[in-house]
């Protein structure tokens, strides 16, 4: 993100202290638990992923459960075609290791490459929960926040 856009995200962080802060304002917001959890310090897991990217996550256990489909480690190379990388949600990609796009997917570090993808996935809106979070701690105090869950 610009810093113009997370400037944006601290001033939507405000708007959401404010309404945090006081009864008459409501801000009818389901954030999914990617986003919340972020903001009260609370560890995400694969259900989050799920909640956001229901494909990559259901994606990801078939990889990692491959085997009991009947494909072994002679086979994998010719049905996986998958390299170190992952995309994101806004369609880049990222190297999941250092020349990550070079590196294939074997069937012995099909796990690796999922748990990568997962951490990948799971870190990559922390920028924007960070202005969330700067925004909303300028109208109430951060430690309160886990109070609203």
């Amino acid at each position: 993100s610009s810093a113009r856009e997370l400037g944006w995200f601290r001033f939507v962080g405000q708007l959401l202290g404010l309404a945090l802060r006081q009864k008459e304002t409501q801000l009818p917001l389901n954030l999914p638990s990617l986003v919340w959890k972020q903001l009260v310090s609370q560890p995400l897991d694969e259900s989050d992923l799920r909640g956001t990217d229901e494909l990559c996550w259901q994606s990801l256990q078939k990889l990692r459960t491959i085997d009991q489909e009947g494909v072994d480690a002679a086979l994998f190379g010719d049905v996986i075609f998958e390299t170190f990388q992952a995309q994101l949600s806004d369609g880049s990609e990222v190297e999941l290791l250092p020349g990550g796009r070079h590196s294939r997917v074997t069937f012995e570090s099909r796990h690796d490459y999922c748990d990568a993808v997962l951490a990948a996935r799971l870190r990559e809106s922390r920028q924007q929960c960070d202005a969330l979070l700067q925004g909303i701690s300028l109208v109430l105090p951060q430690r309160l926040l886990s109070l609203f869950t």
